[in-house]
């Protein structure tokens, strides 16, 4: 059986491998900066919720009230959780 990989045009393949690459990011690489205090309490926030070593479903109740304080709606959750996984920008 013939593998699809040999009908796309060599040019083709090419370059989609260099567009993924182009289009990896980082997290400290993205276009955004937040407000010094922002940062400041984003990062104490993450160490603090870290230390207590949360079990699955609390840290799940953390994201929601996030995601409820920011009046995300699940389109946007579905688009920016997309827009995370396609860039590679998550080390996880």
């Amino acid at each position: 059986m013939a593998k699809l990989v040999n009908f796309i045009p060599s040019n083709y393949t090419t370059a989609k491998v260099i567009s993924k690459t182009e289009m990896n990011e980082e997290l400290d690489d993205m276009d955004v900066s937040l407000p010094a205090s922002a940062e400041r309490f984003l990062d104490r926030a993450i160490k603090a919720l870290k230390g207590y070593s949360l079990s699955r479903r609390k840290e799940q109740y953390v994201i929601a009230k996030l995601i409820d304080a920011l009046d995300m709606t699940p389109t946007q959750l579905q688009q920016a959780v997309q827009k995370l996984k396609r860039n590679k920008i998550v080390n996880k």
